[in-house]
C-alpha cells in the first residue's frame, strides 16, 4: 500500500477492517439477522478496499462485483427466511432441527438457494466473472485478503448450510444436492482453469485460481454429503476435512503470490506476466518465497497443495464404497 502513496492508506486500511470484522461474524455469530448483517459488511469492506487503491477506473468493476454479490445475499436471506419461518427463530440452533420436518422440494430449494448464496463469493458457476475484473482493478494486498480470508468465511457459511441445516435428516435430498454441488464445483474449476491460462496480469490469473480452488474444495464438501447420505460417517468427515485443509494450504500459497504481484508492480510499474531480470534486481528471498507458493498450487510435493489434493484423490477413490451407480460416476 505504501507504493500508492499515503492519501489511499487510510481508507484502504478500513476497507480491510471491515472485511475482517464482517468475516470475524460470519465465523462467530449465531443467528439468521447478525450473519446476514456480517455477509454485507464483509461486501462492502472488498469494495471500500478496491476503490481506495484507484490503480484503475475501478467504479465499473466494484459495481459489477457488488451486484453478483447481491444476487447471492437475496438468495441467503430468501434461505434464512424460510428456515426462520419453519423454526420459528433466528437462531442457528434451530434450523437444523426443522429441515428433516418439511417436504423434500422445499428443503432441496433452500439448499439451493444456499449454493447460489454463499457460491457468489466462491466464483462458481456463473459468479466466477466478477474475479478477474474486481481482482484486476485492486492490489495483490486487497486480493490476498478476499482470497484468503472472504473466500474461507463463504466456504464455512455455505459448509455449515449444507451439512447443519440443509438438508438434514433426508438421505434422497442430501445425495441430490451432493450430485449436484459435485457436478457444479467440477464444471467450474475446469473453466476456471482454462480461463487462467488466458490470463496476461498476475491478478486475474490468481483471481481465476482462487475460484477453482474453492471450487476444488466444494467437490469435497459435495463428496462429504454423499458419503453421509450413504452413512459413511469417517469418509464425510475425511471429506470434509480435506477441504478445509486444501483452502489453507491455497490460503497461504495465494497470498505469498498475490504479495509477490505486488513487489512486481514496485519492480516494473506493472502487473503484466512477462519474463523480466526481476530476481535479479531484488532479492532471492523473494523468488524462493514466489517458488514455493506456486510449487504448492500446482500441487508438487513438499507443499501443502500436493498434500490436500493427494488426500482429495484419495478420498474419491472410496467412491467404489458408495451403493448407488450414479453416486459411483459422480465420484470417478
Amino acid at each position: 500500500q505504501a507504493a500508492q502513496g499515503t492519501n489511499y492508506e487510510l481508507p484502504w486500511l478500513f476497507g480491510a477492517a471491515m472485511s475482517l470484522v464482517g468475516a470475524l461474524g460470519v465465523f462467530g455469530l449465531r443467528d439468521g439477522a447478525g450473519f446476514l448483517i456480517a455477509w454485507e459488511i464483509m461486501s462492502f469492506g472488498g469494495a471500500v478496499m478496491i476503490l481506495s487503491e484507484r490503480l484503475s477506473d475501478a467504479g465499473r468493476p466494484v459495481l459489477f462485483m457488488l451486484g453478483l454479490l447481491e444476487v447471492g445475499a437475496v438468495a441467503l436471506v430468501v434461505a434464512i427466511l424460510l428456515l426462520a419461518t419453519a423454526s420459528h427463530s433466528f437462531a442457528f440452533a434451530g434450523f437444523g432441527g426443522v429441515t428433516g420436518t418439511l417436504a423434500a422440494p422445499i428443503t432441496a430449494a433452500i439448499a439451493v438457494l444456499l449454493i447460489i448464496g454463499f457460491g457468489a463469493k466462491l466464483g462458481l458457476l456463473p459468479f466466477y466473472e466478477w474475479f478477474p475484473t474486481a481482482y484486476g482493478a485492486a492490489s495483490g494486498a486487497s486480493g490476498a485478503l478476499m482470497s484468503g480470508v472472504v473466500l474461507n468465511a463463504a466456504f464455512y457459511g455455505l459448509s455449515g448450510g449444507l451439512l447443519e441445516w440443509a438438508p438434514g435428516q433426508n438421505a434422497g435430498v442430501a445425495a441430490g444436492i451432493g450430485v449436484f454441488l459435485v457436478i457444479v464445483a467440477v464444471l467450474s474449476a475446469v473453466l476456471t482453469a482454462l480461463y487462467a491460462f488466458q490470463q496476461e496480469d498476475w491478478r486475474t490469473l490468481l483471481s481465476f485460481s482462487s475460484a477453482e480452488n474453492a471450487s476444488i474444495a466444494v467437490a469435497m464438501l459435495g463428496a462429504a454429503l454423499i458419503f453421509r447420505s450413504h452413512a459413511m460417517p469417517e469418509l464425510a468427515s475425511l471429506a470434509w476435512t480435506v477441504a478445509l485443509l486444501h483452502l489453507a494450504g491455497h490460503a497461504l500459497a495465494k497470498g505469498g503470490l498475490f504479495l509477490a504481484a505486488d513487489g512486481v508492480y514496485r519492480a516494473t510499474g506493472g502487473y503484466g506476466v512477462l519474463h523480466t531480470d526481476l530476481l535479479r534486481r531484488s532479492s532471492w528471498l523473494f523468488g524462493l518465497g514466489a517458488l514455493f507458493a506456486a510449487m504448492s498450487l500446482a500441487a508438487m510435493p513438499p507443499q501443502a497443495g500436493f498434500v490436500s489434493e493427494w488426500y482429495m484423490f484419495e478420498t474419491v477413490f472410496q467412491g467404489f464404497r458408495l451403493d448407488t451407480l450414479a453416486s459411483r460416476l459422480v465420484m470417478a
